[in-house]
């Protein structure tokens, strides 16, 4: 008797989704909400997830819409993994600000929760497993300056300076020429972002007027639509950028850019199921836990750990 009853309260609480209850065992669960199920990037955070999930004991499920610009899907998503009320939630947030008010929810009913891969606006979660974007931006400013021979001006070209990825990484790189490399200017900022025909005409006028040694492109978006109608010519700047994306790859093997800086998705991945265990727990975690990253250009671009990282 005591055996049905067991099981009655374990099938009850599975049908009602409101406790982390699995065959009438006591389980952690952690919902990941990722920007997309497609492409390298987020099957390696997912790889990543899954083996640190195992090997801690725990449960996870990772969820996201098809195309990683499909916003209102993966609200969706969000509020559904709300109302399934999981130990805790990691969110990584196609648009900076539009999980605001689900994110305090989640705090507000007791549910850790997470930011990864990219930063929220607008609230501050528990912790962010994220790139230090400073960090690996001030990285890119020394192989810029090796690249440059320490002199020069240098132009950095962003897609949305508005959002706090970019803004640090330009952050980031000034800090860090100003600190390995302070003979170069660095130019203002030129944003493609809203009028994209007034940004790539700023970025033609920046290369003609102010022949910059070297161009930063602080996302992939920025570096894709520059790229698309680059043409090559007797002075061309040493160009560097962030992630991957078909147009950089292209252009690294080529010679066209000189590398770029990748993050680290399988060791975010892992981080992600680390720190919502940690907070489960009530254990201290700093703000942001940083996960690494990689310089690749074209004579490691072919190794297993750069192709891991990387995807046109």
């Amino acid at each position: 008797m005591p055996k049905l009853v067991s099981a009655f309260v374990a099938l009850l609480c599975f049908a009602l989704s409101g406790c982390t209850a699995e065959f009438g065992s006591s389980t952690i669960y952690v919902l990941i909400v990722g920007k997309s199920t497609q492409g390298k990037y987020w099957e390696a955070v997912q790889s990543g997830a899954k083996v640190q999930a195992e090997s801690e004991h725990i449960k996870i499920r990772y969820v996201a819409p098809d195309s990683p610009d499909d916003v209102e899907g993966q609200l969706r998503l969000l509020r559904e993994a709300l109302n399934t009320r999981p130990s805790a939630i990691a969110f990584a947030p196609i648009s900076p600000t539009s999980a605001v008010s689900m994110a305090k929810e989640a705090t507000k009913a007791g549910i850790p929760f997470i930011a990864f891969d990219t930063q929220l606006e607008g609230v501050n979660p528990t912790v962010t497993v994220a790139t230090n974007n400073n960090t690996a931006a001030a990285e890119a400013a020394r192989h810029m300056c090796d690249l440059i021979g320490g002199g020069g001006s240098v132009a950095t070209v962003s897609d949305a300076l508005g959002h706090h990825t970019e803004i640090d990484r330009y952050i980031g790189f000034r800090d860090g020429l100003r600190e390995d490399c302070p003979k170069v200017v660095l130019l203002d900022p030129i944003t493609l972002d809203g009028d994209e025909d007034a940004g790539l005409a700023a970025f033609q006028s920046s290369l003609k007027k102010q022949k910059p040694a070297g161009v930063l492109f602080t996302s992939a978006d920025a570096a894709g639509k520059i790229l698309a109608d680059w043409k090559e010519g007797e002075e061309n700047p040493v160009l560097i950028g962030f992630d991957s994306g078909a147009e950089q790859i292209k252009a690294i093997r080529s010679g066209v850019m000189a590398g770029a800086i990748a993050q680290n998705p399988t060791g975010m991945g892992a981080q992600v199921v680390t720190s919502a265990l940690r907070l489960i727990e009530n254990k201290p975690l700093p703000r942001l836990v940083d996960t690494g990253f990689f310089w690749y250009d074209k004579e490691n671009i072919d190794k297993p750990a750069i192709q891991a990282v990387i995807a046109e």
